[in-house]
């Protein structure tokens, strides 16, 4: 008797959502702690991080789900599916947090360029930071598509090793 198998979209919705959470709890964390408007490379790495271990956990609990079984497909299905709920509800939540929990983010996040462009271009005149910072915060709206984007990348790329680790087939004799 066969089983019916799984459905990439549920683990998608599930495990997006988990994923976009976890990093909504992070990002509250440094908000919190005074690191929200830090630059730095751990941050960045802990949200690639929290993706990536939540894509290959929802391909893994998929594959268990469906009697051991996996083929790259679905795992590349599961998951786009997974990042991109996740990057949506990530672009939603981040629509909340600067509008309504940090509603001068945008602003405060200016001036931390500008001090940040001071600081790694000394060169630069006060003239040239201040363009440079204007024109900046003109193209804050293009972080909403590059969060999604970036989901679905990152998405993809973890899908596809994890699938191409996790494969495995229904031999029929």
């Amino acid at each position: 008797m066969k089983t019916k198998e799984p459905k990439a979209l549920n683990f998608g919705i599930v495990y997006g959502a988990t994923a976009s959470i976890i990093g909504f709890i992070f990002t509250l964390m440094l908000l919190y702690a005074n690191m929200l408007y830090e630059q730095s490379i751990g941050k960045t790495l802990v949200g690639i991080f929290i993706l990536v271990g939540i894509v290959a956990l929802a391909i893994y609990n998929f594959r268990k789900q469906n009697n051991g079984f996996l083929t790259i497909k679905q795992g590349i299905v599961v998951g786009i599916f997974v990042s991109l709920f996740a990057g949506i509800l990530t672009i939603l939540l981040t629509y909340v947090l600067t509008t309504f929990i940090v509603p001068d983010f945008w602003e405060t996040s200016t001036a931390y360029n500008k001090i940040a462009m001071q600081t790694k271009y000394p060169q630069m005149t006060a003239e040239q930071i201040n363009d440079t910072v204007a024109m900046q915060s003109k193209m804050y709206w293009i972080t909403y598509p590059i969060i999604l984007l970036f989901n679905l990348f990152l998405g993809f790329i973890t899908a596809l090793i994890t699938a191409l680790i996790l494969k495995r087939t229904e031999e029929i004799n």
